[in-house]
């Protein structure tokens, strides 16, 4: 496994080793070229001291397909560029023709999960207004997440009512989502304490926590990657599929050999993944169609904070 410590470094002194290591990702074609990536962090999108985002882009990204990634953390706790989330993700990704951006929404005990998803539509529609500024198109944004993210990017993908028309969704990437349906997750006899804490006891927020009671035609192609270490979250994935297809969705259930963790962290580290996922980018926005197993060079970081107040 690749890992990226300090990625992007110019200074001389560390030729040497990146030297080696370039060479060693040219021989596994796992790069593709583009610009120094700047980031543009801690812009706030809300009030909170959490509604904060990070923008990843390049000087030469225009027009560029927006991924909005949202990270886990059993809707307690969690960072939109703690434990490499972000990193490999942007490294990977951002160019011409993608950017990233990177969220952080409130935590529970202080909100529960559905004031979290209405955090995640009020970052996707600052993120809406704004992508120009970063060479983004604000009209195509895909969702991205992980765990408890990957169940606020499903539940507001299915929620049409809590997106402006049209919608700028052109498709969610939902990893390890053991959380499609909340109801039949509470009803189970065994499930994982945080549940009861995050959803309480009343049956009416496990519905409306459910990303599988709001699911329509309308809504865009989802990738569901689950463990399948965890049957649990892929018995989910495939439930949601079903019910999607019942109403002329389009769900990908896509089972891997990888844990939970690796699962989230392991985009743009390991080529063979990363490429199943850069697949259904493709079919969302037909011209990342040429990114697929394209060479990718790891390049320059800038980042930059919004100014003093």
């Amino acid at each position: 496994m690749l890992y990226w410590p300090q990625p992007r470094r110019t200074y001389l002194a560390a030729c040497y080793g990146l030297c080696q290591l370039t060479l060693l990702l040219i021989s596994l074609g796992t790069n593709h070229a583009h610009g120094e990536i700047i980031i543009d962090q801690e812009i706030a999108y809300g009030s909170h001291p959490l509604q904060k985002l990070d923008a990843y882009y390049t000087a030469e990204s225009h027009d560029a397909i927006v991924i909005l990634a949202v990270h886990g953390g059993a809707w307690y706790h969690g960072d939109k560029a703690g434990d490499g989330f972000a990193q490999a993700k942007s490294d990977y990704w951002v160019g011409e023709k993608l950017i990233f951006v990177s969220v952080n929404y409130r935590l529970m005990p202080e909100v529960n999960p559905l004031d979290q998803v209405q955090d995640i539509a009020s970052a996707l529609a600052f993120v809406r207004q704004h992508a120009s500024e970063w060479g983004g198109d604000g009209e195509r944004i895909v969702l991205l997440g992980h765990s408890a993210g990957a169940h606020l990017v499903s539940l507001l993908a299915s929620r049409a009512d809590l997106v402006a028309r049209p919608s700028p969704i052109a498709g969610t990437i939902s990893l390890d989502n053991g959380a499609f349906d909340i109801y039949r997750v509470m009803r189970l006899r065994r499930h994982a304490p945080f549940f009861d804490a995050a959803f309480g006891t009343i049956p009416k927020v496990w519905y409306d926590a459910s990303a599988s009671n709001f699911v329509t035609s309308a809504m865009a192609p989802l990738l569901a990657v689950c463990s399948n270490l965890r049957p649990n979250a892929c018995d989910q994935a495939q439930s949601f599929a079903q019910a999607a297809q019942a109403v002329g969705a389009q769900v990908q259930v896509v089972p891997v050999a990888k844990t939970y963790q690796q699962v989230g962290l392991d985009i743009g580290v390991d080529l063979s993944y990363t490429q199943m996922v850069d697949q259904f980018l493709a079919r969302v926005a037909p011209e990342l169609a040429e990114l697929v197993g394209q060479p990718h060079t790891p390049q320059p970081t800038s980042k930059r904070s919004p100014p003093a107040e």
